[in-house]
């Protein structure tokens, strides 16, 4: 897998899984990533609103380059347990780990209803 498609996979999944629970922990009496509050002043005026707040998702991948004498070479994310077999292929290949750490800043979708 590309380490392009490994992010937009996983970003998704955490997206999609924020949106899903939202009703069902509002069910269990809890909220997830709650609207925050209205500031007013004294005679009721809304002065601003505090939305969510930024949060980071921290990624720690491993990427691998292999470096065959064929057109298929590329660089993609190690997703479990390598296995070395043969297919009946014959020629060199190298194949160097390299591991990646970064965060994406995201807001979660705001629960406006508490």
């Amino acid at each position: 897998m590309e380490l392009e498609e490994f992010i937009e996979k996983t970003l998704l999944q955490i997206f999609n899984g924020v949106c899903s629970a939202q009703p069902e922990v509002k069910k269990l009496g809890g909220t997830i990533n709650p609207f925050d509050k209205d500031y007013t002043d004294k005679g009721g005026n809304l002065l601003y609103m505090e939305y969510s707040k930024k949060r980071y998702i921290d990624f720690e991948v491993s990427l691998t380059e292999s470096n065959k004498n064929e057109a298929n070479a590329g660089i993609g994310v190690l997703l479990g347990v390598v296995s070395i077999g043969g297919k009946g292929n014959k020629g060199n290949e190298n194949i160097s780990l390299t591991k990646v750490k970064f965060s994406i800043p995201v807001f979660y979708p705001v629960n406006k209803t508490l």
